[in-house]
């Protein structure tokens, strides 16, 4: 190294982001009734309504591979994704207003 030459440290900061999904839900569960037109009929409460609110599920299964990114637009105006610093928890940014 040259008398006059500095040398350039290289600086590394981490930094995290979490971005807002959609990913489906699949919920296994029963209904008992005394038909199984009955039960049909009881299960039709459901296609408007998380069964959750009523029924314990047998499982609940994350169904991964459906997961999609939201965009501002369709979070109300919200952010869907946040920058932060590492270690500090320091909101750098974030998208949306």
């Amino acid at each position: 190294m040259k008398k006059n030459e500095i040398k350039k440290q290289k600086v590394e900061i981490g930094f995290y982001q979490d971005i807002k999904v959609t990913v489906w839900k699949r919920q296994y569960f029963t209904i008992s009734g005394s038909s199984e037109e009955d039960v049909l009929e009881k299960a039709k409460n459901y296609i408007d309504e998380d069964v959750t609110c009523d029924i314990e599920p047998k499982s609940i299964e994350e169904l991964y591979e459906t997961e999609e990114y939201i965009l501002p637009l369709e979070n109300d105006n919200c952010a869907t994704i946040e920058l932060y610093r590492q270690g500090t928890k320091s909101l750098i940014g974030k998208n949306g207003l």
